[in-house]
C-alpha cells in the first residue's frame, strides 16, 4: 500500500474510491504513478491523511523498500 498526505478538501469522502497518484521523481514504478484504493481518510487540521491498498502487489517497490529501508 501507500499513504500520502493532501489539504484538498474534496478528498474528504473519498473513502472506498481509486485513486491515481503520480509521484515526481519516483521512477522505481513506471512513469511514478501509484493507483489503488482509499481506505483510510483521517484529518487533522486542514491536512488529510489517505492510506491506500494497491490492487496488485509490486516487486519494484519490495525491493526499493528493502534496499533503501531495511535495517
Amino acid at each position: 500500500g501507500f499513504a500520502f498526505a493532501t489539504d484538498e478538501k474534496a478528498i474528504e469522502d473519498k473513502k472506498g474510491c481509486f485513486i491515481s497518484l503520480k509521484v515526481d521523481g519516483f521512477d522505481v514504478v513506471e512513469k511514478g504513478r501509484l493507483e489503488g484504493t482509499i481506505i483510510r481518510i483521517t484529518k487533522n487540521g486542514n491536512m488529510y491523511y489517505l492510506g491506500c491498498r494497491m490492487h496488485e502487489d509490486s516487486k519494484e517497490i519490495y525491493d526499493y523498500v528493502e534496499k533503501n529501508y531495511k535495517e
